[in-house]
């Protein structure tokens, strides 16, 4: 019994134990990823972290907090770049885009990028990526 919890405890996925983002999964290379609750859309969200071998910084929790609290700004500022990509009209951001994953950079970089990834409603094959310098979009894929 001792040698099966041994191997379980080598085998299982590791996990550390964050305050805001909750529990996350080292990847290695600084990379750690997780799911967490996305308080503007109370969905939850993937969470993939970009940053040091010893976890998150309070830069990128104080990054999190704040694309939390300018959600409604951002859904603005994407708006544009979403309707001239997909060639339609967008009446519900919030139905017709449910968010699916973000990504948090290492924000200590001058113009660090990031992005948001949607699922699409109107063709659920497909996911929708809006691409961040800072805090302005720049671009979108679809994949």
């Amino acid at each position: 019994m001792n040698l099966l919890k041994k191997w379980w405890d080598i085998w299982q996925p590791k996990t550390v134990e964050d305050e805001v983002f909750g529990a996350l999964r080292p990847q290695g290379n600084g990379i750690f990823t997780g799911e967490g609750h996305f308080y503007p859309t109370g969905k939850s969200v993937q969470i993939y972290i970009n940053g040091l071998e010893s976890g998150p910084s309070d830069a990128q929790r104080s990054f999190y907090i704040k694309l939390q609290q300018t959600f409604p700004v951002m859904k603005d500022k994407m708006l544009p770049f979403l309707r001239r990509e997909l060639n339609r009209p967008t009446q519900d951001f919030d139905i017709e885009f449910p968010i699916h994953a973000i990504t948090i950079p290492n924000v200590l970089a001058p113009f660090f990028e990031w992005d948001m990834t949607f699922e699409m409603k109107h063709d659920p094959k497909h996911f929708c990526t809006v691409y961040f310098q800072v805090w302005e979009p720049i671009r979108v894929g679809i994949d």
